[in-house]
């Protein structure tokens, strides 16, 4: 049963940090590896229909916030429609807020033992990574991935505009992922998670922090000095707990 909730943790997780479209464009650019048809259905269709299928089934289904939920994607359609022309309206921060609520869901209903939790903590930590690696690479010149593609997190057409032409990972996508890669580091620190040496654990932090500055994204920039700020500050494990409970909730 863990094997089988981890399975989905991973498709899940995968998804919401963009790795099948990233990684398949990568290698299909420059290795002339077919695309893999389907990603939709097969990274969060599939894994959603098998997840809320089984919670429904057994009476243990978890819609939190719900009524919050249904309350911000009413209240931004309606600035939406009451703000701009019926021909220039754009829902997609709607879309946005249902993606990241259906993560969430999804996530929430695979299982909430603590073995699960720390494993989306570590397979979000590699996802980010292989997202880093590769952006990183394509900005020095190692790999081709100089193309319009697929935005991280929203999966929309994005580029890599500040690190200069085009690129498969939009760049404001790029850097608060790694805000997320900061903050999953920080709750670390006191917790072992991950189970690595400190230095490594700040290592990892400084290269999230990289794409950042390169990226010149003031809000993930703001955000990250923020967080190390207060983790500085507090050093207890009282921040720990508190930033647990905002990141999970």
């Amino acid at each position: 049963m863990i094997l089988y909730n981890k399975i989905l943790v991973v498709a899940v997780i995968f998804w919401v940090f963009n790795i099948p479209s990233t990684l398949l464009f990568f290698l299909n650019l420059n290795f002339g590896f077919p695309v893999i048809p389907f990603q939709p259905f097969i990274f969060l269709g599939l894994p959603a229909v098998v997840v809320l299928l089984k919670a429904l089934l057994t009476n243990t289904v978890k819609l939190p916030y719900f009524k919050l939920f249904i309350f911000l994607i009413s209240l931004f359609s309606f600035i939406e429609v009451l703000n701009r022309p019926t021909h220039e309206t754009n829902f997609e921060f709607v879309k946005l807020i249902s993606l990241t609520y259906t993560f969430f869901v999804l996530l929430l209903n695979i299982s909430r033992k603590k073995i699960i939790i720390f494993y989306i903590y570590k397979i979000s930590i590699i996802a980010i990574s292989i997202n880093v690696i590769l952006a990183l690479m394509w900005y020095l010149g190692i790999i081709d991935m100089a193309m319009d593609g697929i935005g991280v997190l929203s999966n929309q057409e994005g580029y890599f505009s500040r690190f200069g032409g085009g690129g498969v990972i939009h760049p404001n996508g790029l850097s608060f992922m790694c805000v997320i890669g900061v903050l999953l580091l920080l709750l670390n620190q006191n917790e072992v998670v991950l189970k690595l040496p400190k230095w490594v654990n700040r290592l990892l932090g400084v290269f999230f922090i990289i794409p950042i500055i390169l990226n010149s994204s003031r809000g993930a920039f703001l955000i990250v000095s923020m967080l190390v700020l207060i983790y500085a500050f507090y050093k207890r494990k009282a921040f720990s707990l508190q930033m647990k409970i905002l990141s999970f909730f």
